[in-house]
């Protein structure tokens, strides 16, 4: 049996999950974490780890979404010369962030539900980067 390196003891589970649902608040998701991870860093070697999971995949979020404000601009830029065309791109812009946001959203309200249940949750492309991190030593998961 491989030791579930992101399960949480049946008291600890709530405030883990507090830790993914506070990623549906843009930035706020940050300082709540960041409190939470140096109230609990000494208690919960495991609620740390959730607590870092989402300040990095809220990381990788606001990356994009500062990518969105890039393009946001450059759409404008190019409404100015040709006004069709920035239209367009300003709303195929906004559409993509909608999308991103929504399948964020969801991957943080699995996350929440999975770790209330006391079930394992890495997040895609950051979690095990994380947890390896977090634990010094490579995740072997079932």
């Amino acid at each position: 049996m491989i030791e579930n390196p992101t399960a949480l003891r049946p008291e600890e589970r709530a405030i883990g999950a507090v830790a993914h649902l506070a990623g549906l608040l843009p930035v706020w998701c940050l300082f709540i974490n960041w409190g939470l991870m140096i109230y609990y860093r000494e208690s919960s070697r495991r609620l740390v780890v959730h607590f870092q999971q989402a300040i990095m995949a809220h990381g990788v979020f606001l990356a994009l979404f500062a990518v969105w404000g890039v393009v946001y601009i450059l759409a404008g830029l190019a409404g100015v010369v040709l006004p069709p065309v920035g239209e367009l791109l300003r709303r195929v812009n906004n559409l993509v962030i909608g999308l991103v946001y929504s399948g964020y959203a969801l991957i943080a309200l699995y996350g929440a539900w999975q770790t209330f249940q006391g079930k394992e949750f890495i997040y895609p492309i950051v979690g095990r980067r994380v947890v390896e991190g977090a634990l010094g030593k490579p995740t072997v998961l079932e």
